[in-house]
């Protein structure tokens, strides 16, 4: 068969699949192997956000070895690979081979996702960096763009009948109360750095962010009209803030960098906590069981005093030119049609 017929097939196959992205089951023998290697050349099958997913089940000696060598062929293509490794309990009445594949759709079902700040933070971080500037510095094309592929990656992210909380990253609900957090976010870094707004002020301000909601699921009938409103949201939603136990564990590997190189996390994660409890509303420390003594708030106003000062004299293409920079690459993501989230 021709290198043109395979690819052929291959697209014939991709546009009768449900949108999403493609994930792949390479445990290394040759036809997930070969079947790996022909979506690698698929500009479409890359643009929906190709990765791979090998399950070591630990029931050859060598399993270690193939893990390895699968890691390796993925990261030859540009493939990204989620590795895992699984206990095979044998259910009765079931063969070993049955119980293995059982595990495996544990594991694909686990909500395997490139975008998970906990395997892959340096994306994330980018991720997050770029819809930033694209909903507040893009244009309507821009955020078009980075919406869809967002939306790609919000389909996989819907709860199971076993999950104990009911969950669909398209409930506008739950996007508004992300939006909120990102304005809010946006803004108390703004008055930390150029003082506290009037509230003509702040209400210019608040309409300049207004596409930090608008940008995906919320409509502009459900984003608050006026910063006044706002308000009413914001201070009601934060009353019915409650975080478990599973949650605060997360959210605890988050401030303490545990999602990066230790190496590199050890010298900067006293620095990254501190700012990020020093952030953090007294609602939100008081969730989380997060302490801040009155003497570490003041050194961090303190400290933004210091850097509010500097930040006065720096021009504009050195204040935002990071966001412009994101955006750009956006841009030029959406061109070379690779991956944006």
């Amino acid at each position: 068969m021709s290198d043109r017929r395979i690819r052929d097939l291959i697209e014939s196959a991709l546009a009768e699949l449900t949108p999403g992205a493609i994930l792949v089951g390479h445990s290394g023998g040759l036809d997930s192997t070969v079947l790996l290697h022909a979506l690698a050349e698929s500009r479409k099958a890359r643009e929906r956000g190709l990765r791979a997913v090998h399950v070591d089940h630990r029931l050859q000696s060598d399993s270690a070895m193939w893990a390895r060598h699968c890691e390796g062929f993925a990261q030859q293509l540009g493939v990204p690979i989620e590795m895992h490794r699984v206990d095979v309990s044998r259910a009765p009445g079931l063969g070993l081979e049955a119980n293995a594949r059982r595990a495996r759709y544990g594991v694909i079902e686990s909500k395997v996702d490139s975008g998970s700040i906990l395997k892959h933070p340096w994306k994330r971080l980018r991720t997050t960096s770029q819809y930033l500037a694209v909903a507040v510095f893009g244009s309507d094309e821009d955020r078009d763009v980075f919406r869809e592929a967002v939306d790609v990656a919000h389909r996989q992210v819907i709860s199971s009948p076993e999950s104990p909380v009911r969950y669909n990253a398209f409930d506008r609900e739950l996007q508004m109360w992300v939006a909120a957090c990102l304005f809010v976010g946006l803004e108390d870094t703004y008055q930390l750095l150029r003082g506290e707004m009037t509230a003509e002020q702040a209400e210019q301000f608040y309409r300049s962010a207004w596409t930090l909601g608008t940008t995906l699921q919320v409509t502009e009938d459900q984003w608050p009209p006026t910063h006044a409103d706002f308000d009413i949201y914001w201070n009601d939603a934060c009353r019915r803030v409650a975080i478990d136990d599973q949650v605060r564990a997360y959210l605890q590997d988050l401030l303490n960098l545990q999602m990066i190189n230790p190496v590199l996390a050890l010298p900067f994660r006293p620095l990254l906590k501190f700012l990020t409890v020093g952030f953090l509303a007294p609602v939100f420390r008081d969730a989380m069981g997060v302490q801040c003594s009155g003497f570490k708030q003041r050194q961090f106003e303190r400290l933004f005093l210091l850097v509010a000062f500097v930040n006065r004299f720096l021009p504009v293409f050195i204040r935002q030119g990071s966001s412009y920079v994101l955006l750009a690459d956006v841009r030029r993501r959406v061109r070379d049609h690779r991956a944006l989230v």
